[in-house]
């Protein structure tokens, strides 16, 4: 009995070590709740975001590391440990950036609190001055004639009248309209080379941006039919709430969407 005791802790250890379990999350900083961060499971490589409660749920097993970030947050890193699988819940707390200022140098200057004294002691502005004396034209007398001298160009005798071949005129006109047209086919090319891999990569995306598990818990969609599932309700709303990363509008897209697919299939098993 006394060795059947150690292997069933062992065993019993290793169950919960490969077991995914859902934690409860919620995230803060000194400020309050904190909106839209991103979690990763780095090892499963599920994420998801924290909703407008700072609160989150992911998938994880014992030794799992989850990296969150946030555009005004330092990235952080926290690893799964038997506490966190036991209680099923994590408190992560962020710190929040410093934006440090360029270097602003001030000058002494000795002021005794009159105005009109204090005025002359105030170095004045060169850029100020330079502009100042740009604009005196007093010295400028404007009656006198000025005499510029011949242009090389009016030396020059160049006959500008010479003619030129129409044809290369309307050759000229052509290319330069070849050269639109093509710009414009390879820039439909392009759209549409990004618009097929957006649509090819549609259910990877979705999976990676709300969790696998928020399928078959929250929408009751099973493991074998999530892919079908999304392929079902693809639409261009749809792509257009992925490619956007609009979260929270697809959460609520897909659970709209889950109560008439769970209908058909029931009716069609």
């Amino acid at each position: 009995m006394k060795k059947v005791l150690p292997l069933l802790i062992f065993l019993s250890s290793l169950i919960i070590h490969g077991q995914k379990t859902p934690i409860n999350g919620s995230i803060q900083d000194k400020l309050g709740k904190v909106i839209n961060a991103h979690i990763i499971n780095k090892n499963t490589k599920e994420g998801t975001f924290s909703n407008e409660n700072g609160i989150f749920i992911i998938n994880a097993t014992l030794g799992d590391e989850l990296e969150i970030t946030s555009i005004q947050h330092h990235t952080q890193k926290v690893t799964v440990a038997n506490i966190i699988i036991k209680t099923k819940k994590i408190n992560i707390n962020l710190h929040l950036k410093d934006y440090v200022l360029d270097e602003v140098e001030i000058k002494k200057t000795n002021l005794y609190g009159f105005l009109e004294r204090d005025f002359k002691q105030t170095p004045e502005d060169v850029a100020v001055v330079k502009s100042k004396g740009a604009l005196d034209f007093s010295k400028i007398n404007f009656e006198e004639k000025v005499i510029l001298p011949e242009d090389e160009i009016d030396k020059s005798k160049v006959d500008i009248s010479k003619k030129t071949d129409p044809t290369q005129k309307f050759e000229g006109i052509s290319l330069l309209k070849f050269s639109l047209f093509t710009r414009k086919k390879e820039k439909r090319l392009a759209q549409k080379i990004a618009r097929e891999k957006l649509e090819d990569q549609l259910t990877k995306n979705i999976v990676n941006l709300i969790g696998k598990h928020a399928f078959t818990k929250h929408y009751k969609i099973p493991s074998d039919k999530i892919y079908h599932f999304i392929n079902f309700n693809r639409s261009s709303e749809l792509i257009n709430l992925v490619k956007n990363k609009e979260v929270f509008k697809l959460i609520e897209f897909l659970k709209e969407k889950s109560i008439i697919y769970l209908k058909e299939i029931n009716k069609n098993p």
